[in-house]
Formats: C-alpha cells, structure tokens, sequence
C-alpha cells in the first residue's frame, strides 16, 4: 500500500513540474475509462482534457484582463435595433477578420441603441478566438494616460497597450475634463 502511496506523490509532483494539473486528476480518467482503451487512446484522452482546461482557463484570463464592464453576448442582443446595420454583417465582425487585418470599427449611434453591448460581445468573441481585448471608457484611459504621464509611467502603459490584439473605446462623445 506505501509503494502505491509513494508512486501516486511522485505523479503529483511531477505533474506538477510539468504543468499538467489536469493529469492529477488520472484516478477519475482510470475509473471512466473503457476496459477495451488503449494505452495510447487513454494517453490522447489525458491530453485532450489537459488542452480543454488549459484553452478554458486562457479565455478566462483574457476575458478577466478585457475588464469589461459586465459580460454581454451577441445571442442577447437584438438586431432589429439597428437601423442601418443587417445581421449577417453582425455575424461577419465576430469572425474578427479586421483584428488580422488592422481595421477599426466605429459605431455610431444614439445612446441606447445597443453600441456598448455590441462592442463587448465582439470582445468577447475574440477573447474566445485567442486575441488579447481591453475595453475602455474613454474617459477612464484619458484618466489613466495623463495620472501615467504625472507619474512617469506612460511609456509602460503605451508598451501595455500596444500589445493588445482589440483596443475598445466606450463612449467617445461623451465630454470629459482632464485636468
């Protein structure tokens, strides 16, 4: 029994050198397993688990970094709200084809017309294809570029921000003072 003990905390902490948490949990993998499954079919299983829970918790970090303001989906919104803007084109943006490209979005529109929820489900939907997102108030990164400049910390920022595959800027046309 000691023998069994001292080789399940050697696959602990190996696997834990590795980064492979989700290999911790075999036991679970061993007692679901088909009795007819491969060595190499219960290896690929193992592997296909640890991928799973490692994309799931990147998206979850590249959602938590976009720091959106709450979380809307394209599912939610109402496309009969847009006057000059059709569906399909809708479902085209979330493919985000104009990340790759370098292209900017702009939409303009009255308050309440759904601009801000449409911005955040396309975020969204790039944070799940793998892109870094950081979503903005316009006033709050006004806000954090000059306290970054008093406190000479702007070329950090700048560097920060450069590196973001989707910059969204919220509320554009609202006045603001710096001061």
């Amino acid at each position: 029994m000691g023998e069994i003990n001292v080789k399940a905390q050697s696959i602990s902490l190996y696997c834990k050198q590795l980064k492979l948490p989700t290999f911790c949990d075999y036991e679970n993998m061993i007692r679901q397993m088909d009795t007819n499954m491969s060595y190499e079919d219960f290896l690929l299983a193992l592997l296909r688990v640890e991928n799973d829970q490692r994309q799931g918790n990147n998206r979850k970090r590249r959602i938590k970094a976009a720091k959106y303001p709450y979380l809307k989906t394209l599912d939610e919104f109402d496309t009969s709200r847009l006057k000059h803007v059709k569906e399909p084109f809708i479902f085209e943006l979330s493919e985000c084809d104009y990340i790759d490209k370098h292209q900017n979005i702009v939409m303009i529109g009255n308050p309440g017309t759904g601009k801000t929820h449409l911005a955040i489900s396309l975020g969204l939907k790039a944070c799940t294809l793998g892109y870094s997102v950081k979503f903005y108030n316009a006033a709050s990164l006004a806000t954090e570029l000059v306290e970054a400049s008093e406190y000479k910390r702007l070329a950090k920022l700048e560097k920060q921000l450069s590196k973001v595959d989707l910059l969204i800027l919220d509320e554009l046309s609202y006045p603001y003072v710096l001061a």
